[in-house]
């Protein structure tokens, strides 16, 4: 697309080393949009003053390497923050040179890097004078605002973090986050590591300098399958049929998280979930055995009649302080024409793996059924912009414009849903209503009953999924 041409004045004060030699005047320049890009990029190419500090070309920028020195204008680069401490805008480096400076990369969509966030907190109270933890995102600052001003995000305020950085990460490169990058007092790049790494014990050990036990993060490619070998080549004609890998224990170098294979047409034929809990790893097996059964798993649609410890709540919790022991890897990889039956396969998996038997069958279980107690409709949406305000605390629910089984999907996440609670309504379209008293029993009732609903104990035939001991 051709930039529109248009005279405009601007100046460029801090470029003038570049303009003098391209014989262009650094007061006042009269020229069309295209120009105005080239001149911008012929200084960020070649290198030039910002704020009046030498910045290295990006092209020229080389990764460090452990043991080397920060550069000087790695030290000097202007980073903008939020959450400082003195109240800040922007910083550098240069201000914590002699501490320990821990570079923790991180991302708002990152539930294990917020995860860490109180780890961190403490640990650099524990050592104020002597330690600097600095978050690094390379997201815009509305990202990062809107963040620290929700309402997950506003217990983290005093993480003190650089957005819209993308210089960090060509100087330290990496696949995954959290990420964590050690810069001695002396001012070398120490090493990479996870988060997990980050001990007061590591601390201790490089400020008296002795060797600190830390695990270097390994940097691997999650598009490989787990732990094949750089040797086994795939191309066109040698291609991965079934691969199928699982085991305990916490892989540095892999994320928290999922990881998915899928054909040309979105079919997904592999997936793989690295340094999960193992409730997390059922818990995604089952949410997609419901899915092909065109149900929606809830947490009060599981019978646990075990008693392995790491499948007895089956509540996903991401927590740092986890055990060793208490992190699975797995990965599942079959042929491209079976990929409709990938979760099947899984299942049967995770049976040859466990000391336990999964299966989903339908059984007779007490429920609570939602009803329509009139023909009359009052629910039906007016049309307002899709949104939804749910609280259990306060004890309100306010939902527009949105389906019923949003409704159903609330219902089943507070206190009330000892057994599930299943839409029998009939309603097709999108609702809005105001409902007071979720957290209690009768008040529901009364608020439902407004819009001529019901909740109703009774007994159905429900889609379960079982995890029992095996004998």
């Amino acid at each position: 697309m051709q930039l529109p041409s248009q005279k405009m004045s601007l100046k460029f004060p801090k470029y003038h080393k570049t303009l003098d030699k391209m014989k262009i005047s650094h007061k006042t320049l009269k020229v069309n949009g295209i120009a105005i890009i080239l001149i911008m990029l012929f200084a960020f190419l070649t290198g030039n003053e910002l704020n009046g500090q030498t910045i290295a070309p990006r092209s020229e920028i080389k990764p460090l390497k452990i043991g080397q020195a920060i550069p000087d204008e790695l030290w000097k680069l202007p980073l903008k923050v939020v959450n400082d401490p003195s109240g800040k805008d922007e910083i550098t480096l240069e201000h914590y040179k002699g501490k320990l400076i821990l570079l923790d990369f991180w991302g708002t969509y990152c539930t294990s890097c917020i995860a860490g966030f109180p780890k961190m907190k403490k640990i650099q109270n524990d050592n104020s004078n002597r330690l600097k933890i600095l978050a690094i995102s390379s997201e815009n600052k509305e990202k990062i605002d809107k963040f620290f001003n929700s309402e997950v995000g506003k217990a983290y305020k005093y993480i003190n973090s650089v957005y819209e950085n993308t210089t960090f990460q060509m100087y330290f490169p990496h696949r995954t986050i959290p990420h964590t990058i050690w810069i001695s007092p002396e001012g070398k790049y120490v090493i990479p590591t996870n988060t997990h790494e980050i001990t007061q014990e590591n601390i201790d050990a490089i400020y008296n300098n002795k060797d600190a036990k830390m695990l270097t993060k390994l940097d691997v490619d999650r598009n490989r399958a787990l732990l094949l070998s750089d040797n086994f080549y795939l191309n066109n004609n040698l291609k991965l049929g079934f691969y199928s890998l699982f085991f305990q224990g916490y892989y540095p170098g892999y994320p928290s998280g999922s990881n998915f294979k899928r054909t040309t047409n979105g079919k997904t034929f592999g997936r793989q979930m690295t340094n999960f809990k193992l409730n997390a790893i059922v818990q995604a097996l089952a949410t997609q055995l419901f899915e092909e059964k065109n149900e929606q798993l809830t947490q009060n649609r599981f019978i646990l009649n075990t008693t392995n410890p790491y499948l007895s709540d089956p509540k996903v919790q991401i927590s740092d302080q986890l055990l060793n022991d208490q992190y699975y890897s797995y990965e599942l990889i079959v042929p491209e024409s079976k990929a409709d039956s990938l979760y099947t396969y899984m299942l049967a998996d995770l049976n040859r793996y466990l000391d336990v038997t999964l299966s989903l069958r339908k059984q007779k279980t007490n429920c609570l059924v939602l009803v329509r107690t009139s023909k009359q409709d009052k629910i039906k949406s007016e049309g307002d912009p899709s949104g939804r305000e749910f609280s259990e605390e306060q004890g309100k629910l306010i939902m527009k414009d949105e389906p019923i089984v949003r409704l159903i999907s609330l219902l089943n996440e507070t206190s009330l849903s000892q057994v599930p609670i299943i839409d029998e309504t009939g309603y097709t379209g999108n609702i809005d209503l105001t409902l007071n008293g979720i957290d209690n029993m009768e008040e529901l009732r009364k608020s439902l009953a407004k819009y001529d609903l019901a909740i109703k104990p009774t007994t159905r035939d429900l889609l379960m999924f079982v995890i029992t001991d095996k004998k």
